[in-house]
């Protein structure tokens, strides 16, 4: 099933499955002795089917942005276990097939793509495809945010990128120090990855307590890696 949703000034698409477990019941047992035994006898199961879940939740989790204009295509992602950053310097991606974003996405294998809600071109329409596509494959896992233009504009994402601050920025470093740190590691000419990386960033503050289901924490930034296709 496909649904839509919106939230924080962003619109979801996504596609939800659900699972059915079924169990065995013995009649002869009363209702008090049936419900203590079958906690017992499923904790454990419980328990491991939980590890299991959770180890393979944290390896995948990432969390995908990806902007596209003239043909260029720029894109960031988020590991929500390790905390890495990752930036995909702009390169050509020519329409229909748009097929650096294809290999990207495919790269990563994101629970979450975001994309500018101001563009519903022909990128937007590929990027669909691929999701869906994937999806029917892999259960619904990914699902698609379209983010508002006001609030992710180009100029707020890249004041956002400049308040970014690394465990490999020098210590106690100022705003000026940390800016030209930042301009060391990024190309802010190329402005498509510099709107990826911005909005990545702003979603993460807005949005971390559901991706992360802890209200009080905030997310972590502890690396910020250039990626090649």
């Amino acid at each position: 099933m496909m649904a839509e949703t919106s939230s924080d000034g962003a619109s979801t698409v996504l596609r939800q499955t659900t699972s059915s477990s079924t169990s065995n019941l013995n009649s002869n047992r009363s209702d008090n002795h049936f419900v203590i035994a079958q906690c017992r006898r499923n904790d454990d199961q419980n328990a491991n089917d939980q590890r299991e879940t959770s180890e393979e939740t944290e390896t995948e989790e990432r969390v995908l942005v990806a902007y596209c204009r003239s043909g260029r295509l720029g894109a960031a992602y988020y590991t929500l276990r390790t905390g890495e950053l990752f930036i995909l310097e702009e390169i050509v991606d020519r329409p229909p097939e748009y097929q650096m974003f294809a290999s990207l996405f495919r790269q990563v294998e994101p629970i979450c793509v975001l994309l500018d809600g101001k563009n519903q071109g022909a990128f937007v329409q590929t990027v669909r495809k691929t999701v869906f596509d994937s999806d029917a494959n892999d259960e619904g896992r990914c699902k698609l945010v379209f983010l508002s233009a006001k609030d992710y504009s180009f100029e707020a994402c890249k004041r956002r990128i400049f308040n970014l601050s690394l465990p490999t920025e020098p210590q106690n470093a100022s705003e000026e120090e940390r800016s030209l740190y930042l301009r060391t590691v990024l190309d802010f000419s190329q402005t498509q990855s510099v709107h990826a990386l911005g909005a990545l960033l702003r979603y993460l503050d807005l949005n971390w307590a559901n991706l992360n289901m802890d209200l009080h924490a905030k997310p972590q930034f502890l690396s910020l890696r250039i990626i090649s296709l």
